[in-house]
């Protein structure tokens, strides 16, 4: 605007703006704290008593399309090991299991828990007396079930070798050790066997029971084993008991040795000369642990030869 004053040049009207040298730093203050405030680092409005507040909102999860996770696989059992058929890859795994138990615990090892693999079984020892070593060894024989009649009791180093294998035609000498099934221990009795008797396939089943007191005040061993056999069993069992009760070749000690692997159980005398196929029972001073593993070791089922081991 103009202002004239009078005649002469007009006049210049004194500035009313704000110089541009003081414009600029406001403008740079004000760019400032908009770029805070835009960034969540001070808070703005809401009078004495707002505050100031920051939502962080944590990114969606992105689908994704994988394979799953492969299942964390459990290390076996410390001492544990694996036992395989080798060729024979006909036989049932869940049966093979099964039998491999009852043989352990006819030795007196009852804690051994046996699981299917694969085509592998995972063997764990658990508790018991038998180490891995002795267990495989154990497992290597075929667990022949054998009750023979006994020609005489002999001296017990007359078994000091360890039994061979021979035929159920065949006279042999089978140990008894002092712990019961096992072939460990000293060798308290020394039988010698005679051709005759029966073996695993004449054996239906057997069960532990209890028995009346033997007035011995002692009611921890009063248990007994009834053993039932087969139809085509029973004959050549009553062939053995009517020798044994007379004491008669082969059977002149009148005793039947029940042997697992050669290894003798027990050589009970024989009372009867004749039995029903469900009425013969085993007794004697007996307790529960000895009963069981009696029961184990006359329903075990041969194992097949050529198993293999691995830890």
């Amino acid at each position: 605007m103009v202002v004239r004053h009078g005649g002469g040049e007009p006049a210049e009207a004194p500035p009313t703006g704000v110089p541009a040298g003081c414009v600029l730093p406001f403008v740079l203050v004000f760019i400032v704290l908009a770029v805070l405030a835009g960034a969540g680092l001070i808070g703005l409005g809401g009078g004495d008593d707002a505050a100031s507040t920051t939502t962080t909102t944590a990114p969606a999860a992105e689908p994704v399309l994988e394979a799953p996770a492969e299942p964390a696989v459990p290390e076996p059992p410390e001492g544990s090991f694996t036992v395989s058929a080798g060729e024979s890859t006909s036989l049932n795994l869940d049966e093979l299991a099964d039998a491999i138990e009852r043989r352990l615990s006819a030795a007196g090892h009852a804690g051994a828990f046996v699981t299917v693999d694969g085509t592998l079984l995972q063997v764990d020892p658990g508790p018991g007396p038998l180490t891995v070593a002795a267990m495989q060894e154990l497992l290597r024989e075929p667990g022949r079930l054998e009750i023979r009649p006994v020609r005489r009791e002999r001296r017990p180093e007359a078994c000091a070798d360890q039994p061979t294998a021979q035929g159920a035609d065949d006279d042999a000498r089978y140990p008894e050790y002092e712990f019961t099934g096992q072939r460990t221990g000293e060798i308290v009795a020394c039988y010698q066997v005679a051709p005759g008797g029966i073996t695993n396939t004449a054996v239906e089943r057997a069960h532990a029971t209890v028995i009346g007191p033997d007035q011995d005040g002692n009611r921890d061993d009063d248990w007994a084993v009834d053993l039932f056999v087969t139809t085509e069993g029973i004959e050549t069992f009553n062939e053995m008991a009517a020798a044994c009760k007379h004491r008669e070749p082969p059977c002149d000690a009148g005793l039947a040795a029940i042997a697992l692997d050669q290894v003798v159980f027990m050589a009970p005398r024989v009372a009867d000369a004749e039995f029903t196929r469900f009425d013969i029972q085993i007794s004697g001073d007996i307790d529960e642990a000895t009963a069981n593993s009696m029961v184990a070791a006359l329903t075990t089922a041969p194992l097949p030869r050529g198993l293999e081991f691995s830890s």
